[in-house]
């Protein structure tokens, strides 16, 4: 009798110790909103919450660490339950590196390496731009002196509608060398870079954050 309940203890421990290594823990992020938890099943627990969070992402799960590890870890950092706000990309990838898988890890890596490439050229493109503003005419002090816009600093034309106006004059210009017309080129040209700049800190956050 003694011997049988030894046997069933032993296969409930065995049981219950095969139970909990099926649990990952898991990272979520929704904007700059991050969620660390555990489930048996994160993409099924993913399924349960887009209903409330539609932009909830599940970045990556493993089971290398437990989430009272990671509570612990990264608890200064807790604004409510499961939820976290990380202050920089670094300390977010270093919470991806010890959730996710050693596969895992190796593939964010070289995902990573390419982003800090990308923004090394963009940074290099950036300041080129720069130095190349400071050899200009200060196009900037341009303030119009005809059209329905006149009387306007040209670096205050930013909406849509002024936009098309100041291609229109390109367009329309017989003179294509004239200072007008050469701070008009100068400030769309750096409103598309502006832009530019905006999208990509827009799309970085929000892969990131």
């Amino acid at each position: 009798m003694a011997k049988a309940k030894q046997v069933y203890l032993n296969l409930f421990t065995m049981s219950t110790d095969s139970a909990k290594s099926l649990v990952h823990t898991y990272l979520m992020v929704d904007g700059s909103w991050c969620k660390i938890g555990k489930s048996k099943s994160p993409k099924l627990r993913l399924k349960s919450m887009k209903t409330a969070r539609p932009n909830l992402k599940l970045i990556c799960f493993g089971r290398k660490v437990s989430e009272d590890h990671m509570r612990k870890k990264y608890r200064k950092y807790n604004v409510g339950g499961e939820w976290y706000k990380f202050p920089s990309i670094h300390v977010y990838r270093n919470v991806v590196c010890d959730i996710a898988s050693d596969k895992q890890v190796k593939k964010f890596k070289m995902q990573w390496a390419s982003e800090n490439k990308k923004k090394k050229k963009d940074k290099a493109r950036e300041d080129r731009y720069h130095d190349a503003q400071k050899s200009r005419p200060k196009y900037e002090d341009y303030v119009l002196d005809f059209g329905r816009f006149k009387g306007i600093k040209l670096i205050d034309m930013v909406n849509s509608e002024q936009r098309r106006f100041l291609r229109s004059c390109i367009k329309n210009s017989n003179n294509k060398q004239s200072y007008r017309i050469k701070a008009i080129f100068w400030w769309l040209n750096k409103l598309k870079e502006i832009d530019r700049i905006e999208e990509l800190k827009n799309k970085e956050f929000a892969n990131h954050a």
